[in-house]
């Protein structure tokens, strides 16, 4: 019996996939979010769930969106003065406080348009 022909075999038996969603698939090249790359993902997703698979979803990004939300919210909330001052970056676990948040309100409208939740 072949490699191919092993891993094959070993495919029938598994009811369970765990995707790991990384950063570079989450982002685009300018840092904001690669939304049409998260709909295909979250449409992939459903496929394999109603092909009988349990698929579990680990993903990445929660740091840069909450960072993104941070800084977007600061601008808005500033005058033209305090906008010409050194800005401070924010601390990691806060932007991952604020992104997680939006990263699962997120994954919830995009699943939720494919009828999944």
């Amino acid at each position: 019996m072949s490699d191919l022909d092993r891993s094959r075999a070993f495919l029938k038996d598994v009811k369970r996939l765990v995707i790991k969603v990384g950063t570079a698939v989450v982002t685009r090249a300018d840092g904001r979010l690669a939304l049409g790359r998260l709909g295909a993902l979250c449409e992939q997703i459903k496929d394999l769930n109603s092909l009988g698979y349990e698929v579990i979803m680990v993903t990445s990004g929660a740091v840069g969106l909450g960072r993104q939300r941070l800084k977007h919210r600061r601008f808005v909330n500033s005058s033209f003065s305090d906008l010409q001052k050194l800005q401070v970056d924010f601390d990691g676990k806060a932007c991952a406080a604020v992104g997680q948040n939006s990263l699962m309100a997120l994954y919830d409208t995009l699943f939720s348009q494919h009828s999944f939740l």
